[in-house]
């Protein structure tokens, strides 16, 4: 085991080699280079080299130096925590994200070790229960599903802990992935106008997410090159709390003259709002009005309903 003082060394060490700084097969700075860097001595650095060289993260050219070793079949993260929400009413889209994120982990041949957290966990508490098992290398990093707060992120940043967000949905400065917001929502506007309709409305959440901002930005735009206008007042917002209110705001702005002939709902728990507004206004669909919706997960009877 290194002694204490290498172990911040060690995991900042891994940490910017997991960040793609040094690419693999790629030779690190020189003992003396790196060690003014950390500003430790050279022996600190010396030990931090051996140590991940014995994780088979660095490789000791003769002669040479020391370079990041070609990636394998047995990756050098073999063990990170997944780390979700409680399990919500509706558990089908957090059941996904387990399941792919658990099967690329058999791929990559690494150990997945989940755990659920609600609001009254003690983060502060977490972060240096992580810190240690990393340090220790009992972990080698974080995968964070969906909303997390943005303390979380910071404190894991500054203890040198490698961490992803997956399925990020607000915009993080820290390492994420997501999908493609923008083209989803340029796919349903391209959707919608090759099916030639003129008057479109969006049922969106709050804008002031990113993951609604963006299927707004390419929808609009996907629109704009058919030459279709969206104007503010074919927007309608329905926030995360899904009160029967919304319900019957959505029903009176569907039962206008000029309403949209065509809706494109972002997620399908909005497109089932939808559904019973047009039912109660007696609007068939397709027939009265088309419905587009997003992520055939959030409304599992979606489908059967006839939800394209």
């Amino acid at each position: 085991m290194p002694r204490l003082p290498n172990r911040p060394v060690i995991a900042q060490l891994r940490e910017e080699i997991a960040s793609g700084r040094y690419e693999d097969m790629v030779f690190l700075p020189s003992e003396r280079q790196m060690a003014e860097e950390f500003g430790v001595g050279r022996g600190v650095i010396r030990n931090a080299v051996r140590a991940l060289q014995t994780e088979g993260v660095l490789q000791v050219v003769p002669y040479r130096g020391v370079r990041v070793a070609a990636p394998s079949r047995e990756r050098r993260f073999r063990r990170f925590l997944l780390y979700c929400p409680a399990m919500p009413v509706q558990p089908n889209e957090l059941l996904k994200l387990l399941s792919g994120v658990c099967a690329a982990a058999l791929e990559l041949l690494a150990d997945v070790l989940v755990t659920f957290y609600d609001e009254e966990h003690d983060l502060d508490r977490i972060v240096k229960h992580l810190q240690s098992r990393v340090l220790e290398g009992e972990l080698h990093g974080v995968i964070l599903i969906e909303q997390i707060e943005e303390h979380l992120l910071e404190q894991l940043r500054a203890l040198h802990i490698p961490a992803v967000v997956a399925n990020q949905e607000n915009q993080y400065s820290y390492g994420c992935c997501r999908l493609d917001y923008r083209g989803i929502g340029r796919l349903a506007g391209g959707r919608i106008a090759a099916a030639g309709h003129r008057r479109v409305g969006v049922v969106t959440g709050s804008l002031d997410k990113l993951i609604f901002r963006e299927m707004l930005a390419g929808f609009r735009g996907a629109l704009a090159e058919e030459e279709i206008v969206l104007a503010p007042a074919d927007i309608y917002e329905i926030l995360p709390t899904f009160q029967e209110s919304y319900r019957d705001g959505l029903r009176e702005w569907l039962n206008r003259p000029d309403r949209p002939t065509a809706l494109f709902a972002m997620r399908d728990v909005r497109a089932r709002f939808c559904y019973r507004a047009c039912s109660d206004l007696n609007l068939r669909i397709p027939e009265d009005i088309s419905i587009v919706g997003f992520d055939d997960i959030s409304w599992p009877e979606g489908a059967e309903s006839g939800l394209t």
